[in-house]
């Protein structure tokens, strides 16, 4: 078995059917489809027993015993795959048509430990389907701040996924709190331009809300600290854990708690060591000093996060 699709489903019933479809209407057939019920109050078990049993395929079927949430859900889904790879899919996501071409098998066979895919993303309210990485690769290259650190989209090579026991918390952002670490331990990566998932925004959703400071404080220092255990603060692995910061203080809103979650993210990240990606000014003089001013008043923190403000909030750390 080459792959083991992973699919947590809660409160997505009616985004199932099409998740599923994608799946088994691909021409490529070596794969396991595993469906772990976190509870949802829908009807998630017969539906998935009467599109296994009318379409004639086979699918692995779990209930949690209590709701987990999606990191430990998925988990559970680790546990119970016997592919070689592990793709996580979200019930309310789905994969293109023939996503799974020959050249991403053949990746696939060079027992790559991590294979990174392109996406698309589907905006229902103007029933839009987008790339927003047309290039992933060069993507990449150019803007460090750009690496996509969720979970889905990517294949995780089981041994290795097992050798690390990566394990997903039950904590909001499970993603960034993870999968920057499981990138930079991988030996072997390779990136396909070829998208592969299609992503369903939905502003209502879990990944559209503002959450209290502490909570992403959480996530950021838990994962700088496995970064240190592991000894990752080599230059490359930076640009990843500051990419994941960046994405972090993105869901903080607006007002005094960014304000609060920038002086503790100062004092963590002032220990990272200067890399080469940041030894060199990235604005110039006169836009640094008008900054400056705006920091020292601590009115900064009014302003909508962008890569800007970004770059010049990691020039000073660094400067």
């Amino acid at each position: 078995m080459l792959i083991s699709f992973i699919i947590p489903v809660y409160n997505s019933e009616k985004y199932l059917t099409q998740c599923l479809d994608s799946v088994f209407s691909q021409k490529f057939n070596d794969f396991e489809c595993i469906v772990i019920n976190d509870r949802s109050p829908g009807n998630c078990k017969n539906l998935v027993q009467d599109y296994a049993k009318e379409r004639g395929v086979a699918i692995i079927y779990h209930e949690n015993i209590t709701n987990l949430g999606l990191g430990e859900t998925r988990n559970v889904g680790v546990g119970l795959a016997s592919g070689k790879y592990l793709f996580f899919l979200d019930s309310d996501d789905y994969l293109v048509e023939d996503g799974l071409s020959e050249a991403v098998i053949a990746m696939l066979g060079a027992d790559l430990e991590l294979l990174i895919c392109n996406h698309q993303i589907y905006e229902p309210h103007n029933n839009l389907i987008k790339t927003p990485f047309p290039n992933i690769e060069q993507s990449f290259l150019i803007s460090k701040l750009s690496i996509p650190t969720y979970a889905w989209g990517k294949f995780f090579l089981r041994e290795y996924w097992l050798k690390h026991d990566f394990r997903f918390e039950s904590i909001y952002a499970e993603d960034l709190q993870l999968i920057p670490l499981v990138i930079c331990l991988a030996k072997s990566v390779k990136i396909s331009n070829q998208p592969l998932c299609i992503y369903r925004t939905n502003f209502l959703s879990l990944t559209h809300r503002f959450y209290p400071w502490q909570n992403i404080w959480y996530l950021l220092s838990s994962l700088h600290g496995k970064f240190v255990k592991s000894d990752l603060l080599d230059d490359e692995s930076t640009v990843f854990l500051l990419s994941s910061f960046y994405n972090l203080t993105k869901v903080i809103g607006l007002g005094f708690h960014r304000y609060l979650f920038y002086k503790q993210f100062i004092t963590l990240v002032s220990t990272i060591p200067q890399t080469k990606y940041f030894a060199e000014p990235l604005v110039n003089n006169s836009k640094r000093k008008k900054l400056q001013k705006i920091y020292a008043s601590n009115g900064w923190y009014l302003f909508k996060p962008n890569t800007r403000y970004w770059k010049f909030l990691v020039t000073k750390i660094f400067r």
